[in-house]
């Protein structure tokens, strides 16, 4: 074959290693599902190195392709049902697939919890002419670490010391605990003045106690800054409670409790910060791969185990003349000349076998 017939493969290959590098700088892993019969029971799923490697799989297995019922089963079995409908409704006309779940380690459920990873898988499904579902690709992201901060700011807003007070409306004083006491830095008292205690609270920030009058069985709930008292540090603090009548004189009193937030404001930053970088690094890495696809002068084609071509990019009509849709269906071996398809076959057998 004259050396300008070797510019596909070369710029193919080319095209490959830049997707490569997106993908090492993203942390995200790629998969492509192709849909059998429209349906997720069937068809082959087949991910890069990444995809590998968060599965546990062999990366030649991963590229070969695994089928549905195998990567079903590589997820935990708690969050098994609500990814299949999830999928299903992406079949079923969803634009978009974005959702967070478990994936069992290599041993299985018998390797423990500790093993257990977390991934955000993001994607969205390719049609036909005659809008039926084709493939099914997307990118993954572990985001184990994430769900462990998210377990830490769950810890943090369950422990440690709960502040109570008992506040009697129309009154100017506020019955509190030795706990509120140093939650506020203030020395322990039974009773505080409220005009006191709300003088600690950021201007702006809804108050510890609130004056305004509530009605019976309403509850109230706020976060809010304060500047302790003994050393002017600015902690958050969590305000909840209910308002009561009182059997015997009918009066209204607000029975709460207070408590520290401040780590878990802090993680909760965190989480933020983490979770636009993961989207950041998703969409990033989307948007190349659509870029490639869509710009790109080097000539792609997706085709199956069959050598049928699936999918043709535009630089085929570009370049050649040939609209993707024509290309559609056709065996890939007639886009060769006849000298060279004994190659084609040749390199069809090497990735049948995994190659």
């Amino acid at each position: 074959m004259p050396a300008e017939q070797d510019m596909p493969g070369a710029a193919a290959a080319a095209v490959e290693a830049r997707l490569a590098e997106v993908l090492a700088t993203s942390g995200a892993a790629a998969w492509d599902w192709e849909i059998g019969d429209g349906a997720i029971q069937g068809g082959l799923l087949r991910g890069d190195a990444r995809f590998a490697a968060l599965h546990g799989i062999g990366a030649a297995e991963a590229a070969a392709g695994i089928p549905s019922g195998r990567f079903f089963r590589i997820i935990h079995p708690a969050d098994r049902a609500r990814i299949r409908l999830s999928i299903g409704a992406v079949l079923l006309g969803a634009e978009v697939f974005s959702k967070e779940f478990r994936i069992l380690p290599p041993g299985g459920a018998a390797a423990g919890t500790e093993a257990l990873r977390w991934v955000h898988a993001r994607g969205r499904c390719h049609l036909d002419d005659a809008e039926r579902p084709l493939r099914f690709t997307g990118v993954l992201v572990d985001i184990t670490e994430q769900k462990r901060v998210e377990e830490q700011l769950r810890i943090a807003q369950t422990a440690g010391g709960v502040g109570t007070f008992e506040h009697w409306l129309d009154f100017g004083t506020a019955s509190v605990s030795a706990q509120f006491c140093r939650l506020l830095g203030l020395h322990p008292a039974r009773d505080l003045a409220v005009r006191g205690i709300n003088a600690l609270v950021l201007p702006g920030d809804p108050p510890i106690i609130d004056l305004a009058a509530g009605t019976a069985g309403a509850s109230g709930f706020a976060e809010l800054r304060v500047t302790r008292a003994d050393d002017g540090a600015v902690r958050w603090l969590a305000r909840r409670g209910e308002y009561l009548r009182d059997a015997e004189t009918s009066a209204l009193r607000f029975s709460g409790v207070l408590y520290d937030i401040t780590e878990a404001k802090r993680i909760e930053d965190e989480l933020r910060r983490l979770n636009q970088a993961l989207e950041t690094r998703v969409d990033a890495r989307t948007r190349e791969r659509d870029r490639i696809w869509q710009q790109t002068p080097d000539f792609y084609l997706v085709f199956d185990a069959a050598g049928l071509v699936q999918a043709a990019n535009p630089a085929w009509q570009a370049e050649l003349g040939l609209a993707p849709s024509a290309l559609r269906d056709r065996p890939v071996a007639g886009l060769f000349q006849a000298e060279d398809r004994a190659a084609l076959a040749a390199a069809l057998a090497s990735l049948a076998r995994g190659g």
